[in-house]
């Protein structure tokens, strides 16, 4: 029996300085789970489609229409894998990264699992807070979610891999989400059909900039609010 395959979907925007080294993360992986990397050129002005299509195994397609659940949509509606995996174009994979998600959802009755992002650019001090500050919120936040209530589960977009069969039972994503809560409510939509498990165990190497741009606790309040806002109401706090 031959393992399963993984179909990469990065949705871009003006990311030249990042998407060449994202794709080198994934063909680092075990070649025979990736079956393909489908980069979703979401209106870029710079250089992003030049050095992505340049990438080995590197699929290429344009989507006009802003917003990341409609780049996703569009690379999913080209994938062939039986995995789709959701990476960031500043997302880094790290070694056994594949394995990992294959091992969670090889387990009955699991449609998706979710992991943590790790941050390359900053101090190992600076790294452990902001993973051990998440995660003695996102742990209990998703045993509540998740198991207690079972409205949906921690997903954070940009490091998520789903069953290709789960994702054509849900109808696709939601492409009425822009940006902000868009995540949360594939995870939510996820829950009914299966499991979306959260571990700390699958884990991507991200850039910080956006901590750097907006600041730590301004981030991850409107994270926070916006998830809080798709659970209970089913539309984001903010677009």
């Amino acid at each position: 029996m031959t393992d399963p395959r993984i179909s990469f979907i990065i949705p871009a925007r003006n990311e030249q300085d990042y998407i060449g080294s994202t794709i080198d993360s994934i063909l680092r992986q075990p070649e025979r789970f990736v079956k393909e990397i489908i980069v979703v050129d979401n209106g870029s002005t710079d250089r992003t489609v030049e050095v992505a299509s340049a990438k080995p195994k590197t699929i290429v397609l344009k989507e006009s229409v802003p917003g990341t659940n409609r780049a996703r949509q569009t690379g999913i509606n080209a994938a062939t894998g039986e995995i789709v995996a959701f990476i960031d174009a500043d997302n880094w994979l790290t070694p056994g990264w594949s394995e990992t998600a294959l091992r969670y959802l090889s387990r009955p009755g699991t449609a998706a699992v979710a992991g943590i992002y790790a941050y390359r650019d900053l101090s190992k001090i600076k790294n452990i807070f902001l993973k051990y500050g998440f995660l003695i919120i996102a742990y209990p936040v998703y045993f509540l979610i998740h198991h207690i209530l079972k409205k949906g589960s921690v997903v954070q977009g940009g490091n998520l891999a789903v069953w290709r069969w789960a994702l054509d039972k849900i109808g696709g994503l939601d492409v009425n989400y822009v940006f902000f809560g868009d995540d949360v409510n594939t995870g939510k939509r996820l829950r009914k059909i299966g499991k979306v498990v959260f571990t700390h165990r699958l884990v991507v190497l991200s850039s910080a900039r956006r901590f750097k741009k907006r600041g730590y606790f301004a981030t991850v309040s409107r994270y926070f609010i916006n998830f809080i806002w798709v659970i209970l109401f089913d539309r984001p706090f903010a677009k």
